[in-house]
């Protein structure tokens, strides 16, 4: 979308202005020319009936191209992007002439396409022009006749001839500004469809978030154009004050959970209550407010570390940056950085490691102090070691999953079992040999 606000803005200013400027011109002139010679006057008008039947024509084809141009660009400028922030992959994986040769085929693509829209603008002002100039040739006869039958002075003809040069230009500018608008209309088609994805509550309508007990009744979901349910009849309640660990098999509907929980999608009226309250009446604002969520792979901006960590609170002071750092177990690193928090991390945070982007994560929940805390493992990146490190200062605010209060296992987007760590240890199923495996790699030192 980065050039659609552009050709906006390209309308709204200089074609705006040539807009109004060919109006006036246009108008005045024949006005001037009625006055002088009514019938060559209407005559003048008779070819606007054929520009605009081009100019729909020609309109529509500018409008398809231009926003086949967009399209494409978008997908180049995504491609770009994602080389740039891979480049280590690319190199690891020896991609660099591959990468290049698909580089230099979606570039063809869209100089093909830029192209076939260039012929299609091209032909917009040269069409108008043949035809205005049909027009004059025509009246230059009839008023050429109308001088030597005497019914118009030679005077009059030529004042009418002088508006009619001034009236020729507006009907070309006319071509140009068509132009704009198509290009204004496609990008404006295309940022509204953005804006219709993103487009949510999160105002000042709905009732504010009050902690307590989360309770899912019933709860069935499926992604909007999904053939299946990402959770189906899901219940469970969640104490406030409580730890509760959501574990399962990729894909069996924990994250779909947690998004539904931040209001990430809106709620099935009466499945989740916080309280006496439907999750759906409280406003989305409020809720995020009070609720963090760490993923287990975080966003970070190409700004620095400690700009990142109080993204979500700015008015963060020095000494609690850096005490959620400590407690997300960055400190270590800290050390070892040229600024310490002061250091730029680069896009995507792409100068640190997985393991340290996911403690900036977690420091950026911590700082915030939340009511409701969702980590959707987040230390997938780290060894064990630093794992339990972060953990104990943690302690007092959340345990890893056997120190939960209460565990739900998922599978297939329901809840095949439910229990504490012991409980679950006792049944065959997903959870003890997760369990089990985990116990194995901690044994060894190895971390998947």
């Amino acid at each position: 979308l980065t050039n659609d606000p552009s050709s906006l803005q390209h309308l709204i200013g200089v074609g705006m202005l040539g807009l109004s400027n060919t109006a006036l011109v246009f108008v005045l002139s024949v006005a001037m020319m009625a006055v002088l010679s009514p019938p060559l006057a209407l005559m003048v008008l008779v070819p606007f009936p054929l520009i605009a039947v081009m100019i729909n024509r020609v309109g529509k084809s500018v409008y398809a191209r231009f926003r086949a141009v967009q399209d494409h660009y978008g997908v180049l400028t995504d491609r770009v992007q994602e080389n740039l922030s891979g480049i280590r992959v690319v190199k690891a994986m020896v991609r660099e002439r591959a990468e290049e040769e698909e580089f230099a085929a979606l570039s063809g693509e869209y100089m093909r396409r830029s192209l076939s829209l260039t012929r299609a603008q091209a032909a917009v002002i040269p069409g108008i022009g043949l035809l205005a100039g049909l027009g004059l040739g025509s009246i230059l006869y009839v008023g050429g006749r109308m001088v030597i039958s005497g019914s118009l002075t030679l005077g009059t003809f030529v004042a009418f001839n002088a508006y009619l040069a001034m009236h020729v230009w507006p009907a070309v500018s006319l071509g140009w500004v068509l132009n704009l608008v198509q290009r204004a209309a496609a990008s404006l088609e295309r940022i509204r469809e953005v804006e219709a994805e993103a487009a949510e509550e999160t105002g000042g309508g709905g009732e504010p978030f009050r902690q307590g007990d989360i309770d899912v009744s019933h709860l069935t979901f499926a992604y909007p154009g999904a053939a299946s349910c990402a959770l189906s009849d899901v219940s469970l309640s969640i104490p406030a004050g409580k730890t509760i660990g959501l574990v399962g098999p990729t894909g069996s509907g924990k994250t779909t959970l947690v998004r539904l929980l931040l209001r990430l999608y809106d709620v099935p009226s009466g499945s989740i209550r916080v309280g006496e309250t439907d999750l759906g009446r409280i406003s989305r604002s409020s809720l995020r407010a009070e609720a963090a969520v760490v993923s287990q792979e975080p966003f970070l901006y190409s700004d620095t570390l400690a700009a990142n960590i109080s993204f979500g609170r700015e008015d963060a002071g020095p000494e609690e940056i850096e005490e959620a750092a400590f407690l997300a177990g960055l400190k270590p690193d800290l050390e070892t950085f040229p600024r310490g928090l002061e250091t730029v991390v680069g896009e995507r945070g792409v100068t640190l490691s997985g393991g340290q982007r996911q403690r900036a994560a977690l420091a950026r929940a911590l700082v915030r102090r939340p009511r409701l805390l969702i980590l959707d493992d987040p230390f997938s990146a780290l060894d064990a070691e630093t794992e339990e490190a972060i953990l104990v200062r943690l302690r007092e605010e959340v345990g890893r999953v056997r120190d939960c209060d209460w565990i739900c296992v998922f599978d297939g987007g329901r809840i095949a079992a439910r229990g504490t760590h012991e409980e679950l240890l006792g049944r065959d199923g997903f959870y003890r040999d997760m369990a089990r495996r985990q116990q194995i790699e901690e044994n060894l030192g190895i971390r998947d």
